[in-house]
């Protein structure tokens, strides 16, 4: 059996000599593999997904009673409600991510000792975390969200757990990329 992507060598050590585009590049894969796998972010990971898919349904309930009686008025609410419900996720589930990640870490050993953990301000503060959250996590689960409705059209003629499989696989995809595009872009533009 073959080795998992999560397990493949780090260049880092090797003999090989890499260029500095090419150990930027290792070094972001690995510390976006430790990242992945941490638990501190597996679980918090789920609980802003879980806020988010909150938001969103509670969006969809909300359209689904302007639904009966159609006018064009009406399909502007919906267009609204559905722009409220994506945009109050991207901003809501970051800072559940972000404070339910604190308080796993709180928990821990090294967290404990953390003095930053739960100040705003410095290096480590919660301002700096909610910051790096919004950024990277909002458009992450909107990614997420899109990867979900993609699988939905995609298996449109298919058996409903066919089309559950398809939205849950290419929704965990969408979000590890987006998740992936916006870390790379706040630590270019956050050195």
């Amino acid at each position: 059996m073959g080795e998992s992507v999560l397990s493949r060598a780090s260049f880092s050590n090797a003999t090989v000599s890499l260029t500095p585009v090419q150990s930027e590049v290792d070094g972001a894969v690995g510390s976006f593999k430790e990242g992945l796998t941490e638990p501190s972010f597996v679980v918090s990971s789920l609980v802003g997904a879980g806020v988010y898919g909150g938001i969103r349904l509670g969006g969809l309930k909300a359209r689904q009673s302007y639904r009966p009686n159609m006018t064009a008025y009406n399909e502007i609410k919906i267009l609204f409600t559905n722009l409220a419900s994506i945009a109050g996720g991207m901003m809501v589930a970051p800072i559940a991510y972000e404070v339910s990640r604190r308080t796993y870490q709180s928990f821990t050993e090294a967290g404990s000792k953390d003095s930053a953990l739960w100040t705003w301000n410095g290096q480590g503060g919660v301002r700096e975390g909610l910051n790096r959250s919004i950024s990277i996590l909002g458009p992450a689960y909107w990614h997420g969200d899109l990867g979900a409705w993609l699988g939905s059209v995609l298996t449109m003629k298919k058996p409903g757990i066919v089309r559950l499989g398809a939205g849950g696989v290419l929704a965990f995809l969408g979000f590890v990329i987006g998740y992936d595009i916006f870390l790379s872009v706040y630590r270019w533009r956050n050195p």
